[in-house]
């Protein structure tokens, strides 16, 4: 209670910039819904799609001359994350462009405000939180996304399986296949779907489901059903095929996953053990067994606020590589 009562003031300061920062947000939508703006906003969102579809182009042929050693840009990675994330079924109008433009926008707002306070430190804590929180939450969603994809697969090729014994048509076949798992599949299939029976192009529905899950054997999977579809070949004898693939590949990743979480254990108890020692920093440099009298003494310190930062950094550099790097890959 008294380290409540203790950091009141700097809590406050806190909560009013991120209120400032939902009052910048509340002002710009605002503004793109006012209707003399309305056009404006129309043709800027024009434009960036526009620049948005070309670059997609443009990327596309430099990766097919360098494969796999090609490296996209940010905004593609962006793209990427949003279309997994599944953000986009929700707000059709985001890509990365768009993405790093509001957030531009959102942060100019903060820092302008953070400046009018006369408060630095605070602007760069929340100016860090807007930028990290929605990219965090993205990674997290899109975790789950493949998790649940990785999981659905196999009912879904049994259903393909089935029901191409009743159908010939791609799309019919992979809608009723759809309706029998859960999302993200279910979602997406049935937007592939409609895309495709609105604008009757297969190929190009496809792609964009391909693009749009990011588990290796589903878009393998959707790859060789759509070349089937061209060729009047048997579906079931695809699937049967990918079926036993999917085997294999889930006992591989039952190896794989004992080496990451082994792997996960050695980094948490290098963590622990650090913490360890930093408490034994801060009591022989304070003399006391309070930590947070320990760590305003360090920040009194530049030699202090130093070490307070790399312990920060390791700290969060460690959790980030355990929850979004340290994972199964395909």
């Amino acid at each position: 209670m008294e380290i409540l009562l203790k950091y009141y003031p700097v809590l406050i300061r806190i909560l009013s910039m991120l209120l400032s920062a939902a009052i910048v947000i509340l002002f710009y939508i605002t503004l793109i819904h006012s209707e003399r703006l309305k056009k404006s906003w129309e043709r800027l969102h024009r434009q960036l799609n526009q620049e948005h579809v070309l670059r997609k182009e443009e990327i596309a042929k430099v990766k097919q001359l360098q494969g796999e050693a090609f490296q996209l840009p940010l905004t593609e990675r962006l793209d990427v994350l949003i279309a997994y994330s599944g953000l986009q079924n929700k707000l059709p109008f985001l890509n990365g462009i768009t993405y790093l433009f509001f957030n531009l926008l959102i942060v100019g707002g903060v820092i302008i405000l953070g400046l009018m306070l006369s408060n630095i430190n605070l602007t760069l804590i929340t100016t860090a939180t807007i930028i990290l929180l929605p990219y965090l939450s993205m990674q997290l969603q899109a975790n789950q996304h493949y998790e649940a994809t990785k999981k659905e697969f196999p009912t879904f090729m049994r259903m393909i399986s089935s029901f191409s014994k009743s159908y010939q048509d791609i799309l019919t076949i992979l809608d009723a296949s759809a309706s029998y798992v859960g999302s993200p599949i279910r979602d997406k299939v049935s937007i592939a779907v409609i895309k495709a029976r609105a604008n009757g192009d297969i190929r190009s529905a496809m792609k964009w489901l391909v693009d749009n899950i990011e588990y290796k054997l589903f878009k393998d999977l959707i790859r060789a059903l759509e070349i089937t579809s061209r060729h009047s070949l048997n579906y079931a004898d695809i699937v049967d095929q990918f079926m036993v693939i999917t085997e294999k590949k889930n006992a591989s990743d039952e190896k794989q996953k004992v080496i990451v979480n082994k792997g996960r254990i050695g980094i948490l108890v290098m963590l622990i053990l650090g913490v360890a020692m930093f408490y034994m920093v801060i009591i022989s440099i304070n003399g006391s067994n309070s930590i947070t009298e320990g760590i305003l003494v360090l920040q009194a310190t530049v030699i202090g606020k130093i070490l307070l930062g790399y312990m920060a950094c390791v700290f969060l550099g460690s959790m980030w590589y355990m929850i979004f790097k340290m994972k199964i890959k395909d």
